[in-house]
């Protein structure tokens, strides 16, 4: 389960290791020059995008991404 809470905005992903399907960073198509963790999920026959990491600092980020990779692998 993935949780996160800001200010009065939360969110909570319940899902299984299997489910997902992939993992990348992905850098913000709007030239905010902001790179997110993001990875597809298959819930019930359908394929979901989540992205995640927005108020880690940059290092934060990649270090993260490079755990969830090695754990997922």
């Amino acid at each position: 389960m993935i949780n996160w809470n800001f200010w009065f905005f939360s969110r909570s992903i319940t899902a299984k290791t299997k489910d997902i399907k992939k993992v990348y960073l992905e850098t913000d198509v709007y030239g905010e020059n902001t790179t997110y963790i993001t990875f597809d999920l298959l819930k019930a026959q359908h394929q979901q995008k989540y992205q995640f990491g927005y108020m880690l600092s940059q290092k934060e980020r990649k270090w993260l991404f490079a755990e969830i990779r090695d754990f997922l692998q």
